[in-house]
């Protein structure tokens, strides 16, 4: 549902109403091993040497009332009391992926505390299951490590002695449904590519995967729902492009204003730049102020400010810090 926003009581931007992380929440990779069937054959991808465990032995103990800086985590699920395995889809490929894994386990293992209803500030040490993270890369992107290591990758100190350890699943060393998953996506990418952002991609890539046994069963038994999904999340991209080049559009009109009116005064050269600037500025605030509203989170305001205004991240997470402070 598109709603109208006042901002600032002066203007009012359509804006998508979402909530946080929606594109990740309502993707096909949640969607997918929600199903205990599919997460039974995801686990069982991970760890074939275990044929004992079932659907039952699983529970989905994925992160959905925590707020972590307005993300929540893609996939979490316990395997009896013995093991939490942590998943992360990315297409995308970055390191700081470690850092959030590492907030992602942390508040795992107080969730898991309180249901087990052990403490603990107590002398009797407590019982955790033992932890297995995993990021299935589905980008482009071929030169990746198979081990991430906190220590290895941000510490430049052999003695550290704190460590995290991600295993990356990628085409080229993913089984089972994990490679299904990979090569959906890149599917999916290369429709996009041939045909733009719109059901005919989605259409075709079923057709495909169908045809050649990639989540065959699953598309099967959901593709209508996949491609209604997916239709959505590419109106949401849509909605959000036009937004941005409004916004663009906004700041270099107010920008040139505001240049005039201070050339008048200090030089028409130094007024433009002051007015850009200004202009621009009044913008962001504008729209960060939006973002806030819709609960979009502080990581993607930052990543929204490095590639639509050209800031770097460091200025970026300045700016939005520092309004969020208000």
């Amino acid at each position: 549902m598109v709603e109208e926003i006042k901002v600032d009581n002066k203007e009012k931007i359509l804006v998508q109403k979402t909530k946080v992380n929606r594109r990740w929440k309502d993707s096909v990779f949640t969607d997918l091993f929600s199903d205990k069937k599919y997460l039974l054959k995801l686990y069982q991808s991970l760890f074939p040497e275990d044929t004992t465990s079932t659907e039952e032995d699983l529970s989905d103990i994925s992160l959905r009332n925590v707020l972590l800086q307005g993300s929540y985590n893609d996939l979490g699920f316990r395997v009896k009391d013995k093991m939490i395995i942590l998943v992360e889809a990315q297409s995308t490929w970055s390191l700081n992926i470690l850092i959030r894994m590492l907030f992602y386990l942390s508040y795992t293992y107080r969730e898991y505390l309180k249901h087990t209803e052990q403490i603990m500030y107590v002398s009797k040490k407590v019982n955790l299951p033992t932890p297995k993270m995993y990021v299935i890369y589905t980008g482009k992107y071929t030169d990746i490590p198979r081990y991430l290591s906190l220590k290895d990758d941000f510490f430049n100190d052999k003695n550290c002695l704190i460590d995290l350890k991600v295993e990356v699943l990628s085409e080229k060393n993913s089984t089972g449904i994990n490679a299904e998953y990979i090569l959906f996506c890149k599917i999916l990418d290369d429709m996009i590519g041939r045909y733009g952002l719109n059901i005919r991609a989605v259409k075709e890539t079923i057709r495909i995967c169908e045809r050649e046994n990639i989540l065959k069963e699953y598309l099967e038994q959901k593709g209508e729902e996949v491609s209604r999904m997916l239709e959505d999340l590419f109106d949401q991209e849509t909605i959000d492009e036009e937004y941005r080049k409004a916004l663009r559009r906004e700041a270099r009109e107010e920008g040139r204003e505001e240049g005039r009116e201070e050339g008048r005064e200090e030089g028409r050269e130094e007024g433009r730049e002051e007015g850009r600037k200004e202009g621009g500025n009044i913008v962001i605030k504008r729209y960060l102020n939006a973002c806030k509203k819709n609960n979009v989170s502080l990581e993607e305001q930052i990543s929204i400010l490095v590639r639509d205004f050209e800031f770097s991240e460091e200025e970026a997470r300045d700016i939005v810090t520092e309004l969020n402070k208000k």
